[in-house]
Formats: C-alpha cells, sequence, structure tokens
C-alpha cells in the first residue's frame, strides 16, 4: 500500500507541475501581449484561410497556443461576424481588408464570412480590399477565391495563380486490398446512399454514391459561379469557362477580370493609404480583427438586453461521462444536454441558438440531446438550429427537433441513416497462423468480435436493430418537420444534401447564417426590432484539474507551440475508432465526403 501511496503521489505532483508549467506559459504569453488603445481611425484586417473556431467557450488553450508562436489569437466565427457588422457602423474603421490564402475553410463558412462582407459594403460605402499571394498554389482556391469576391477590389501577386479549379471528391476504395490480407468487411446500412463504410466494403463507387456526390459538387460549384457572376459582373458561361481553364496565371486572370490588379502587398497597403484617407502611415492602423473584437468584448451590455444562449456542438458525437470539454472535436451527449437544460432554466434567457458543426457520431448521444431539446421546447423555451459546414446524420438528428434550422447553401446535411458493422479478420488470422479461442457466457456476447464473422443469428439481429433505428430516426424527422413519412423517404435513404436541396425537401426552414438565427429566435421569443438583445455563450464549465485531464492529449501540441493534428488525420478519427473495436456501437456515421 505504500508503494502504492507513492506512486500516486508522484503522479498528482507530476500533473500539478504540469498544470502549473502550463499556467505559467499562459501567463507569460500573456504578459508578452500587452495591447494598445485602438488608433482613432483604422483599417481591419482578416485573415482567412484556415475554419474558424465555432465554441465561443474553447479559446482557452487554443488562444495560448497561439501566443505561444508569437501569432495574433484567434477569434470565434460568431465573433468575426458580429465585429464585421459593427465595423460597418462604426465611424473609425474606414474600410476592411481581406488577407486571403489556402486552408481548411468549409464552404458554410466561406459563406457566412462572404455575406458578412457583402453586408459590410452594403450598409457603408467603405472601402474592401482582398489580397492573395495566389488563390492555390498546388492547391485548389476555388473557396477561397469565392471569399475575395465579397471584396470591391481583388489584388493578386505578379507570381501567383487563380486557381478555380472546381469541387472534387476522391477516395481510395480498399476492398480489394482488404481481400489480399484476408479481412472481410461486414457492414449494413440504412439505406442505398448510406456509404459511409463504402471505401472498406467496396471494390469501387456505387451509383447510388456517385448520384449523391456528384449532386454535391455540381450544387457547390453552381453557388461559386453564382457568386462570382453577381461579384464580377461576368456572364455566367464565361466563368464556367474560365474555371474550366484554370489555373490561371495573375495577367490572364486580369485580362478574365477576375482580379481587378496585380501587385504586393506593400503597394496595396500603399494604395489603400490614400483611398481610405487614413493618414500617410496606414500600416500602424492596420488592426486585426481578432483584436477589434477583444477591444469591444469588455463593453458593458445594455441593461435592458434579453439573453439569448449561444450553444455550440462541434465534433463527433459520443454519448461521454457527462463533464465534456468544448472545443475538444468531440460532442458529448450528456454534457451537452445538460447544457441546454441550464441554458433553458436561466430566467434571463429567452431563446436558445444551437450552433451545429458534426458529422455524426452515437445513435444513442444524438438521442440525448433530442430528448434535451423536445424537454426544453415542452416548457416554452424556442430552440433555433443553425448549422455550419457539416450537420448530418447525428448532426442532423440534434437539428431536427429544434423549432427552426437555418443553414448555409453549402452546409452539408441530412444523411438520416444509420451504418453499423465490423470487420472480420479469421482468414487473416489463420493465414498467419494466429489461432483464437475463447469463452463466453451469453448467445451474442462475442458478436462484435473481429476474430469471426457474424453468423446469421447475429446478422438477423444486426439488420432488426437498423430498421428500428432507421425507423426512429424518420418518425421524429416526420414530427418534427410535420412532414408525411412519404416524403421523409424521399429525403431520407442516407442521402446527403446541400443546404439549398434540404430547404425544398423541408429539411431547413431558412438558408442563412447566425445573423438569420438570431432572427429566428428573437422572433420566436416574441422581441421586437427595438428590444435590445445580447448573445450569451453557454458551455460546460469544467475544474481547471478536469479541463487539464481532459486536454493532456493537447499539452505536447502546446509546447510545441501550436502544431494541431491535421484535417486529414481529423477526418480519418472516426473510422480509427470504428477499427480500434469502439465501432461496435451503431453509429449515425460521418459522411465520406473529403473537401
Amino acid at each position: 500500500m505504500r508503494i502504492l501511496g507513492y506512486f500516486l503521489l508522484s503522479v498528482f505532483a507530476l500533473m500539478g507541475f504540469l498544470f502549473c508549467l502550463l499556467l505559467g506559459l499562459g501567463g507569460y504569453a500573456l504578459s508578452q501581449f500587452q495591447e494598445d488603445p485602438l488608433p482613432e481611425t483604422m483599417v481591419l484586417s482578416l485573415e482567412i484561410g484556415d475554419s474558424l473556431p465555432e465554441d465561443p467557450a474553447s479559446g482557452f488553450l487554443d488562444q495560448m497556443s497561439d501566443l505561444l508562436a508569437g501569432e495574433e489569437p484567434r477569434a470565434r466565427l460568431v465573433d468575426v461576424v458580429a465585429a464585421i457588422d459593427r465595423a460597418a457602423e462604426d465611424p473609425a474603421v474606414r474600410g476592411l481588408f481581406l488577407h486571403v490564402r489556402s486552408g481548411t475553410l468549409g464552404m458554410a463558412q466561406a459563406q457566412e464570412l462572404r455575406a458578412a462582407v457583402l453586408r459590410f459594403r452594403q450598409k457603408s460605402d467603405k472601402e474592401t480590399v482582398a489580397f492573395a499571394e495566389s488563390f492555390g498554389e498546388g492547391a485548389d482556391g476555388t473557396i477561397p477565391y469565392y471569399v475575395a469576391t465579397a471584396a470591391k477590389d481583388i489584388w493578386l501577386q505578379p507570381s501567383g495563380l487563380v486557381g478555380t479549379t472546381g469541387f472534387a471528391v476522391r477516395q481510395p476504395y480498399l476492398r480489394g486490398l482488404l481481400d489480399e490480407w484476408g479481412v472481410e468487411p461486414e457492414f449494413q446500412a440504412r439505406k442505398q446512399y448510406k456509404t459511409a463504410m463504402a471505401f472498406l466494403s467496396d471494390y469501387q463507387q456505387s451509383p447510388a454514391e456517385r448520384e449523391a456526390l456528384q449532386g454535391l459538387v455540381d450544387g457547390w460549384l453552381s453557388q461559386v459561379v453564382a457568386g462570382i457572376v453577381s461579384a464580377r459582373g461576368l456572364p455566367e458561361q464565361e466563368v464556367r469557362t474560365l474555371i474550366d481553364a484554370s489555373p490561371l496565371l495573375a495577367p490572364v486572370a486580369n485580362e478574365g477580370k477576375l482580379i481587378d490588379y496585380i501587385g504586393y502587398r506593400d503597394q496595396i497597403v500603399s494604395a489603400m493609404g490614400l483611398s481610405f484617407r487614413a493618414g500617410d502611415n496606414l500600416s500602424s492602423r492596420m488592426i486585426p480583427l481578432a483584436r477589434y473584437v477583444r477591444a469591444h468584448a469588455a463593453t458593458p451590455a445594455d441593461a435592458r438586453a434579453r439573453k439569448i444562449a449561444y450553444i455550440c456542438a462541434t465534433g463527433t458525437i459520443v454519448v461521454g461521462d457527462g463533464r465534456g470539454v468544448s472545443g475538444s472535436r468531440m460532442v458529448d451527449a450528456r454534457a451537452l444536454a445538460s447544457t441546454i437544460e441550464r441554458a433553458a432554466a436561466d430566467s434571463e434567457v429567452v431563446a436558445i441558438v444551437l450552433r451545429i458543426d458534426s458529422p455524426g457520431g452515437s445513435y444513442v448521444g444524438s438521442d440525448v440531446v433530442w430528448r434535451a431539446i423536445e424537454k426544453v421546447r415542452e416548457a416554452g423555451m424556442p430552440v433555433i438550429a443553425s448549422l455550419g459546414d457539416v450537420a448530418a446524420s447525428g448532426g442532423y438528428f440534434m437539428a431536427m427537433g429544434t423549432s427552426h434550422i437555418v443553414a448555409q447553401p453549402g452546409t452539408l446535411t441530412g444523411s438520416i441513416g444509420v451504418v453499423s458493422g465490423k470487420v472480420n479478420i479469421q482468414a487473416l488470422s489463420t493465414r498467419n497462423r494466429v489461432a483464437w479461442d475463447g469463452v463466453q457466457a451469453g448467445r451474442n456476447a462475442a458478436m462484435y468480435a473481429l476474430s469471426q464473422p457474424f453468423d446469421e443469428a447475429a446478422r438477423a439481429h444486426l439488420s432488426a436493430t437498423l430498421d428500428a433505428i432507421y425507423a426512429d430516426f424518420t418518425g421524429k424527422v416526420a414530427r418534427g418537420r410535420s412532414l408525411s413519412l412519404e416524403r421523409v423517404e424521399e429525403a431520407a435513404q442516407g442521402r446527403v444534401w446541400l443546404g439549398e436541396q434540404a430547404l425544398k425537401l423541408g429539411l431547413v426552414d431558412e438558408l442563412g447564417g447566425l445573423p438569420e438565427a438570431i432572427r429566428a429566435a428573437r422572433r420566436e421569443a416574441g422581441l421586437d426590432e427595438s428590444t435590445p438583445y445580447t448573445l450569451v455563450p453557454f458551455g460546460s464549465s469544467p475544474s481547471p484539474f478536469g479541463l487539464f485531464a481532459k486536454n493532456l492529449d493537447r499539452v505536447e501540441t502546446i509546447l510545441n507551440l501550436g502544431v494541431t493534428l491535421s484535417p486529414g488525420l481529423r477526418a480519418a478519427e472516426p473510422w480509427l475508432r470504428t477499427l480500434d473495436g469502439e465501432g461496435a456501437v451503431l453509429m449515425l456515421e460521418p459522411l465520406s465526403v473529403n473537401r
């Protein structure tokens, strides 16, 4: 016992040391980041490339890693959109400068940012300029250029390209390789379009998968073309011809009127100084929009303002332990349900905006959140869903119980279906002279064991379970959306839709972003246009040691100055969990779309 005690004491001492080190580094980083007051006149600058964080409560570790890396702390999407809207009416702000680069920005977030910049132009006569070293260099630049078209003027570095090459979905199909290895995928899905495991179970793309994915890329391209036509005043066919000829050198893009000027960043700053009449030294007046957000964060709210709760569900859905940390790339269903109920119990909250950016996950977890929303609505609290880049499968399961759903035209949603199964490595084991043996108590105790195939009884049991889940999913869609089961079936079958398609099918109520969701919340809460409101973030609030324990895997990341898991590995996480045994749960599985 004494040895165990010493061991536990050592572990806690180490944890305490690391936690203090973490806080010390954070304090040091913050001490190096003292900010001067905002200048009397300024131009706001916004870096556009990677996806912006969704959750306003997730910033401690992310911002500390940014600070330690010597970078400007990232602002969340909701703050960026609100700041751009505020800046349109702020006389101190003379204009907006967008520095655009390639990155992980998704289509729905791109549309959110693009709409905010367009509103900035419509509400004021202030200049907006977008600059890129290159719209894609060895990478696709379609989405970055699409956002840039919201600006009045587009500049491109002389050596840069306009890589508006469009959209493509490419993925490997591993069935042939698995056959050689002696691995047999055994998955069942409801229904034909639920192809999340097709990369394991199929030899090539099925007609149903091809139909669905072609619809997505065609829809995205049409949205981009429409945006370019509107912004640049070009005929649609001419835009499509330029896209098919991409990537374009800067002079060719200039001649095709896709850009306005060719020049380097320093030349733009000089030109903007004259245009904005903001003084000769514009560089000192170029203020990062994130700093503008922080400067106004401490502004006291109007005492008459009514509270609208803002809650985020970001990542793959798991049942969780109820102590989930916001922004951890997982949606802890129990913690999220508790947060929704806590917001509804706040007497000052008049409505809830639930921001969803989730590709799905646990069926049971999705149902936990759905029930929490149902109870809150039964008590008279409006709950509005605002869909981000992806709100499909389990992400849509959570949204379908809300009173109003707002999606961007490019949001991936729907995927009303379910998939489950396992990979069977019996042949691989036999080939390599690996013998499996053991004992069990219970007819189906080893049902999901990878060392043996499903028998007929297990296969029938799995099939019946999937049927029940699919019936539950479609039934709740019909009830929540006031649709007939026949109409729901047309929209279901596991198919992924874009937001604009989902609107026509009755799966969402409105196209738009956070401003439209907030307007819907105000309307359903009975607030007139003259009533002030404040958007109040709600999220899980773990203890400091709970936060530290939940983020131990990120400590090394922070100490290594902000290196994060690549988007490709993030996308692979659900499949890795499936292969390591957790796939035994029934999943409203993430979609197999590469953006």
